[in-house]
């Protein structure tokens, strides 16, 4: 397997190990978050401001497993054996690819002081891998 095609999908996956550090709790981005709302759009009481984070946060979760899933896809695709079109079997890898590391993101938070880990979340995020994985499987029948 060469690592040159995976350099994205590492990247990537840092990148959401590091988001799930304190540092991005919903306790430290709670005032950031409503300061760029605010800024578009004042009209939301605290209540709604809250509810808009928390989906806003559960969104990404899904969004960030959609990338990955998309950049692990051309990481097996290319390094595999180098692929023309979408293979069920090598997309599977990608969503297994996907769930493996949100499991260890997960762990990792449920070891940190202010956040936990969720298996819903786990769910979210494999979603969201399964999700780029369709729409490549209705882009390749569409073609």
């Amino acid at each position: 397997m060469k690592l040159q095609y995976w350099k994205y999908a590492l990247l990537w996956a840092l990148l959401i190990l590091f988001y799930s550090t304190d540092r991005f709790s919903s306790n430290n981005t709670d005032s950031i978050f409503a300061t760029v709302v605010n800024f578009f759009y004042s009209g939301l009481n605290a209540d709604q401001m809250y509810l808009f984070h928390i989906k806003f946060r559960k969104f990404m979760h899904f969004f960030n497993y959609a990338i990955l899933s998309w950049l692990a896809l051309f990481g097996f695709t290319l390094s595999l054996r180098p692929l023309k079109k979408w293979n069920f079997r090598v997309a599977m890898y990608a969503v297994v690819f996907c769930l493996f590391w949100a499991v260890l993101d997960e762990t990792n938070q449920s070891f940190s002081l202010v956040r936990g880990g969720s298996l819903r979340d786990v769910g979210l995020d494999t979603v969201g891998a399964i999700f780029t994985q369709v729409v490549f499987f209705i882009r390749k029948k569409c073609v």
